[in-house]
């Protein structure tokens, strides 16, 4: 049996949308088409997998993009993939996708492409994933040309395949290139996996990780810890985090060695992403899950957790700290399927001469921190407004050095959005909060 992306019995609910996520219509006509998994090429062209979110047993061939951002989703149907569920989609522009798609209990699946923006899905052959024991759960490009596929063990060892010519051959990896399984019973994980640069990291049900620096072609394989690996995600070569349900083992040294993180607030066991920018180290946590539902976030490598909101999400994906997708469920063709991101929100501003500025946490109680980046020296002034434009708050001090950092507390005031201006010597700058 193996262990899928999300489970049926996640139902959709209402969507609600707070300060940090912002509801956009994927397009699909049957209602309840939940999102897998997300694949952003760059801030215009995002594609995303679907599922049967109404708790059915259907298996689903569709998918959504867009080349706008988001204002407009269009869906489709990858054909050639009858009976298939799909494992995961991976993008590398606004008409070149694949898919690997799985035959769930009974084995099998295929990798196909498109090179039309999904209107027809091409099955490579030579990526064979035979039933019954044959079974890919990744397909990833490093570039047009360079991809791997990642599978279960078939015939004693791991079926992974790589290509240089776009998927048009698919070679499998060499058993003596592949550290053997740890068992009989050890298999891969649909969609669990992560890439920096030329280095792959994938999880498996035992909770040990397979790596390889090389684009696939050799492969070691280190033990984490923990009893299996539900998510991965690497913020750069050395720094980690793999994830056990609520459980945590961090990783310094590219994922040789491994160590429990005890962490403390509302880390969301559903899925995670990393993203990059001037945070430094901005961890987005989500869920799905009845009860357990919402979005959090952690800027200190996943020590502490802050809760963003308690809706469903089913994945998520970013590109930069500014720029990122939620999955979620549709309503109709026009309502919901999938939240972005609303980096003003979150109190993230690149800004002009190479400074940046943060506030978080966001929402939060009237307590949160003002951070400035970015060499400078003189007189920084801080104003916090309601949104009648009354100045509520206001200071004055010193900026000297590569940073400013300020603590703000306005928990006196009535709970609401806020907006905070900052002023140095050269520029201005004005973030909105959120206080509850």
């Amino acid at each position: 049996m193996k262990k899928l992306l999300l489970s049926s019995a996640l139902i959709a609910s209402g969507i609600v949308v707070n300060a940090q996520w912002v509801s956009q219509a994927t397009g699909f006509a049957a209602p309840s088409r939940g999102i897998t998994n997300i694949s952003i090429v760059d801030p215009s062209i995002v594609w995303a997998s679907a599922y049967d979110g109404s708790g059915g047993t259907a298996k689903i061939q569709e998918f959504t993009r867009t080349i706008d951002g988001g204002a407009n989703w269009t869906p489709g149907f990858i054909n050639n993939a009858s009976q298939l569920e799909i494992s995961n989609l991976f993008a590398i522009s606004a008409d070149i996708a694949w898919v690997s798609m799985h035959g769930g209990n009974s084995g099998g699946g295929r990798i196909l492409k498109t090179t039309d923006g999904g209107l027809n899905w091409v099955h490579q052959t030579t990526a064979t994933f035979t039933a019954p024991v044959g079974f890919p759960n990744v397909v990833y490009f490093f570039d047009e040309d360079n991809g791997v596929a990642l599978g279960d063990p078939r015939g004693g060892y791991y079926e992974f395949y790589t290509t240089t010519n776009g998927g048009d051959l698919w070679t499998r990896v060499p058993s003596l290139n592949i550290p053997a399984p740890s068992s009989a019973n050890e298999y891969g994980i649909v969609n669990r996996y992560s890439v920096v640069g030329n280095t792959i990291w994938y999880g498996t049900n035992e909770g040990r990780v397979y790596k390889s620096v090389d684009m696939g072609y050799t492969w070691t394989v280190a033990a984490t810890g923990l009893s299996e690996i539900s998510r991965v995600i690497f913020k750069d070569a050395d720094n980690g985090l793999f994830i056990d349900g609520v459980d945590i083992a961090s990783s310094s040294d590219g994922g040789a060695t491994w160590s429990p993180l005890f962490y403390s607030g509302d880390f969301l066991e559903g899925d995670i992403a990393y993203a990059t920018g001037v945070t430094g180290s901005m961890y987005i946590s989500t869920s799905a899950a009845q009860g357990a539902s919402g979005s959090s976030y952690s800027l200190d490598d996943g020590l502490t957790w802050t809760l963003i909101d308690g809706i469903q999400h089913t994945c998520v994906a970013f590109y930069d700290n500014l720029t990122g997708w939620s999955g979620s469920f549709n309503t109709n063709s026009t309502e919901n399927g999938i939240l972005v991101w609303n980096e003003v929100a979150l109190g993230v501003i690149t800004a002009q001469n190479d400074k940046a500025i943060g506030f978080y946490p966001n929402p939060n109680n009237g307590v949160f921190s003002i951070s400035l980046k970015g060499k400078q020296s003189g007189q920084t002034t801080v104003t916090v407004f309601d949104v009648m434009g009354r100045n509520i708050y206001s200071s004055s001090e010193n900026y000297a050095g590569d940073s400013f950092v300020k603590t703000m507390d306005i928990s006196s005031f009535p709970g609401g959005v806020y907006f905070v201006e900052v002023k140095d010597a050269t520029q201005t700058y004005t973030g909105k909060i959120v206080k509850q």
